[in-house]
């Protein structure tokens, strides 16, 4: 959350949160969180955006000792703290899991519990440089954009203010259709490459009928629509 370093200095070096993205181990916190149900990614944007890009999914591979050396040259040979706040309603092995592998490269995490919904205020207060959240894919570049990425986006408590992202989500907001797909990838690129997230993996929703009724998933929400439950 705090691209700018105004809680955690650290945090504003561009290595830094590449260092965080290589400490992942995607593909067993896919198996040990999802059960395996999903897509390892790297990457906010859903795959039927124009701006997803199948490389972009596996842009930051498991590489602790790639981490370890990132943090170096950013002049943290030894890591640093991180402070972020937990919920034991999103799993507690969760926590312990981030906490455990970013550890293994230096990074020390300090977490503050919440209950309840306290963790929503503290986040968007914002109290904390850093959390970890499950959010959505929103359905479109736009809409992505002003939940999470743009100044005044919600999921963008600290308000970080950058020229080359206003620019492509300006051109999402008002250039044409090829346009607005050019941008699109251009912005999802640069998320990816500049570490603004480091996103795990895209949850699979999974639903049971019987063999007399066919359930058609909707992009965009979590559950089927009652109009998409029908008779076979």
């Amino acid at each position: 959350l705090d691209r700018a370093g105004s809680m955690s200095a650290p945090l504003a070096n561009v290595k830094v949160r590449q260092a965080i993205n290589y400490a992942f181990d995607r593909p067993a916190l896919l198996k040990a969180l999802g059960d395996g149900y999903g897509s390892v990614t790297t990457q906010i944007f859903p795959t039927y955006s124009p701006g997803y890009d199948s490389s972009l999914d596996s842009y930051y591979s498991y590489d602790p000792a790639k981490a370890k050396q990132l943090l170096a040259e950013a002049g943290y040979p030894n890591g640093f703290t991180l402070s972020m706040p937990e919920a034991s309603a999103l799993g507690a092995s969760t926590y312990a899991l981030i906490a455990q592998q970013l550890e293994a490269v230096g990074i020390k995490v300090n977490y503050t519990t919440y209950t309840g919904n306290g963790i929503f205020t503290a986040i968007l207060a914002p109290k904390y440089p850093a959390t970890f959240f499950i959010l959505q894919e929103d359905p479109t570049a736009w809409q992505e954009s002003q939940f999470v990425i743009a100044q005044t986006a919600t999921w963008n408590p600290f308000h970080d203010a950058n020229a080359a992202v206003a620019g492509y989500i300006k051109a999402i907001q008002t250039g044409s259709a090829a346009q607005a797909a050019t941008a699109t990838k251009q912005l999802n690129q640069y998320l990816v490459q500049n570490a603004w997230f480091a996103p795990f993996f895209r949850q699979q929703s999974s639903f049971v009928s019987d063999k007399n009724t066919k359930v058609t998933v909707q992009a965009g929400n979590a559950l089927p629509y009652l109009w998409n439950i029908v008779p076979s």
